[in-house]
C-alpha cells in the first residue's frame, strides 16, 4: 500500500505541476459545458419567446361574449368559423397560419347555466387545438387556458377545457425533446473521453518514451503495484474531470431550462443530480482504465494516440445512441454496454423517466468493466514483452 501511495504522490504531482495539462484536463471540460449550454440556454429561449407585440391569430367558433370580453385586453386576433371550417383551420395550425382554435358548445351560456356539478353528469367542453412545436401557438395555448381557468373558477367549475394529445396538431414534440436531451449525455461523454485522452496516454506510454518506466520497474516495487498506483492516478484525475463536466452541466441548467416547456421533465432532484454524478463518475472509470491499457501497449504518447483515435468515433456513436434511446423500452441488458448506458441513463433522467434497475445495471457494470481493466493493466505491466518492446 505504501508503494501505491508513493506512486500515487509521483503521479499527481507531475500532473499538478503542470498548469496546461490541468486546464484543458480538468478546468476546459466544466468551463466548455458551462459556456456552450449557457449560450444554447439563450438561444432556446429566445425560439420559445413570442414578441410582445404579436398578436396571436385565434381562430373561435360559438365564442359567447362574455368570454371574447375577456380577450380584448390580450394580444389576441378572434376570427369567427363555421364547423366546415374547422379542419382547414386544423390545417392551418399546422402551417402555422393559426395559432389556436377554441371551440365552444352551442348555446355555451345556457348550457352551463343548466349544468349542475352535483349531478355526476360529464361537464361541458371546451376543445382548444393547439400546435406544441409552434413557439406562438404554445404560448397562446397557455394563455388561453389560464384566462379560461380563472373564469371555470368563477363559475364553480361548470365546464372542462380540453388540450389532452389528440388536441396537440404537432406529431413531432416529443422527438424534438427527445434530440434536445440527447445531445447533452453525448457532449458530457465527448468531453470526459477527451479529459481521459489527453492524460492517459502520457502516464504509461509517455513513461515509455522517456524511458522512464524502464527505472521504475527495476526499483523493489512490485509491478501490480505499480500498475495499480498509476490507474489510481489517472482514476483521480479522471473523476475530477467527470466532476468537473458535471458541475459545468448543473451551473448551467437554470440557463438551459429557464421557462421552457420542452425542458417541463428536466427538473432533477438532489437524489436525481446525485445519481447522474455517480454515472458519471462510473463511465468515467471505465473511459480511463480503457485508455491506460491502450496506453500500456504503446511504445510512445503517438502510437498510444493514434490507437485510440478509432475508439473516440466508437465512443461518440453509443453515446448518441445511449441519448436517443432514451426513454424507450429496450431488453435490460444494453445497459450492460460501456458508454452506451451512461448515455442512456443521463437521458432517461432528464427526461422523467425512473427506471431504477437500468440505473443499477449501468453503475455496477461500469465499475465492474473498470475492475476488469485494471486487473489486465497489471498483468501487461508484468510482462517484458509488452514493457519493454521497442
Amino acid at each position: 500500500m505504501n508503494n501505491i501511495i508513493t506512486i500515487m504522490k509521483k503521479e499527481l504531482t507531475r500532473f499538478f505541476t503542470d498548469k496546461k495539462m490541468v486546464f484543458t484536463s480538468i478546468i476546459m471540460p466544466g468551463l466548455m459545458i458551462y459556456i456552450i449550454y449557457s449560450l444554447m440556454g439563450g438561444f432556446i429561449q429566445d425560439m420559445v419567446t413570442t414578441d410582445e407585440d404579436y398578436k396571436y391569430k385565434i381562430s373561435v367558433m360559438n365564442m359567447p361574449e362574455v368570454v371574447e370580453s375577456m380577450f380584448e385586453e390580450q394580444n389576441a386576433a378572434l376570427t369567427e368559423i363555421d364547423q366546415s371550417d374547422i379542419e382547414d383551420t386544423k390545417e392551418d395550425i399546422k402551417n402555422e397560419k393559426v395559432d389556436v382554435l377554441m371551440v365552444f358548445p352551442e348555446d355555451f351560456e345556457e348550457v352551463i347555466d343548466e349544468y349542475d356539478v352535483q349531478s355526476g353528469q360529464k361537464a361541458p367542453e371546451i376543445e382548444l387545438y393547439y400546435n406544441s412545436a409552434t413557439t406562438n401557438s404554445a404560448n397562446a395555448q397557455m394563455l388561453i387556458t389560464a384566462t379560461l381557468d380563472a373564469y371555470e373558477n368563477s363559475l364553480s367549475n361548470k365546464f372542462d377545457v380540453n388540450f389532452d394529445e389528440k388536441h396537440d396538431l404537432n406529431d413531432g414534440a416529443d422527438f424534438s425533446e427527445k434530440m434536445v436531451f440527447a445531445m447533452i449525455p453525448m457532449l458530457l461523454m465527448t468531453l470526459i473521453t477527451s479529459g481521459c485522452v489527453a492524460i492517459g496516454p502520457d502516464f504509461i506510454a509517455g513513461e515509455k518514451e522517456r524511458g522512464t518506466i524502464a527505472t521504475l520497474l527495476v526499483t523493489p516495487v512490485k509491478r501490480g503495484a505499480l500498475a495499480v498506483g498509476k490507474i489510481i492516478s489517472m482514476l483521480i484525475i479522471a473523476v475530477l474531470c467527470a466532476i468537473s463536466s458535471g458541475l459545468g452541466l448543473i451551473l448551467s441548467l437554470p440557463k438551459l431550462m429557464g421557462d421552457a416547456e420542452i425542458f417541463k421533465n428536466a427538473s432533477l432532484t438532489a437524489a436525481q443530480y446525485t445519481l447522474f454524478f455517480v454515472v458519471i463518475l462510473s463511465s468515467a472509470c471505465v473511459l480511463i482504465a480503457f485508455v491506460a491499457v491502450l496506453s500500456a501497449q504503446a511504445n510512445t504518447v503517438k502510437e498510444a494516440g493514434t490507437s485510440v483515435a478509432p475508439f473516440n468515433i466508437l465512443i461518440m456513436v453509443l453515446s448518441v445512441a445511449g441519448g436517443y434511446t432514451g426513454g424507450e423500452k429496450l431488453s435490460k441488458f444494453v445497459n450492460l454496454i460501456p458508454v452506451f448506458n451512461g448515455s442512456r441513463c443521463m437521458s432517461d433522467m432528464l427526461l422523467g423517466v425512473k427506471d431504477s434497475f437500468g440505473l443499477s445495471i449501468t453503475i455496477v457494470s461500469n465499475f465492474a468493466y473498470a475492475i476488469v481493466l485494471i486487473f489486465i493493466l497489471t498483468k501487461m505491466f508484468s510482462s517484458e514483452k509488452i514493457m519493454f518492446s521497442k
